[in-house]
């Protein structure tokens, strides 16, 4: 119970409480973000303190097409830092599926994402990439459904670990398949014990919800 307990600290910390690929041995966590032209949401449960598997579900309204996909994935810590007040973490998740459009299936398709960050107590930072591409993606690497996230966080006031806290997120995307350019979006994030929710829209106005759960 001690050790489930200290995990539990460890991956909602608020630092951690990005949404970490891979969290305690045994834990499950679920996220969920929605955009107008976007929806991903994931499911992982922890084998051990390096691997992870999980399912996702991705939709994307791209220049192109519209896609549409589930798929079953691996996710690793390739490396982790641990300093007294900081923490340094580089992850790797690789997955495989179907397209689909509702319960009618598609082609197969392949994932991958690439996740570092960089935490304290009172502020953060995380960049990743992210990408789902079928063979027909390969044949025209143009229109690859790709993306970059960078984002930079700051705890305002201090709480205690059990407390309410809110923390100012700026967010910068670039998704060359979807839209031109980087999209800036400012965010509210509220964090309390196991659950977190974040709300914000873009420089141009397009809403941003995530929802995170750890059990």
């Amino acid at each position: 119970m001690t050790k489930r307990l200290l995990g539990l600290f460890l991956c909602l910390t608020p630092g951690l409480s990005q949404a970490h690929p891979v969290t305690f041995t045994g834990g499950i966590a679920a996220t969920s973000v929605h955009r107008p032209a976007m929806t991903h949401s994931q499911v992982n449960y922890t084998l051990s303190r390096h691997f992870a598997v999980g399912a996702t579900y991705v939709r994307q309204d791209l220049l192109s097409e519209e896609l549409e996909a589930s798929a079953a994935q691996i996710n690793i810590l390739l490396y982790r830092r641990n300093r007294a007040a900081s923490q340094a973490n580089v992850y790797l998740s690789l997955g495989g599926g179907l397209r689909h459009d509702g319960f009618e299936l598609g082609d197969p398709l392949v994932l991958g994402a690439l996740q570092l960050d960089y935490e304290t107590d009172n502020f953060y930072t995380a960049l990743v990439t992210h990408g789902v591409a079928t063979a027909a993606h390969f044949d025209a690497p143009s229109t690859l459904p790709y993306s970059v996230r960078g984002r930079v966080g700051v705890l305002p006031f201090a709480s205690d670990f059990d407390g309410l806290q809110a923390w100012a997120v700026l967010q910068a995307d670039w998704a060359p398949a979807m839209r031109e350019g980087v999209q800036l979006t400012p965010l509210l994030r509220i964090f309390y014990k196991n659950v977190l929710w974040e709300m914000g829209a873009s420089m141009d106005g397009s809403p941003w919800l995530q929802m995170m759960v750890h059990l």
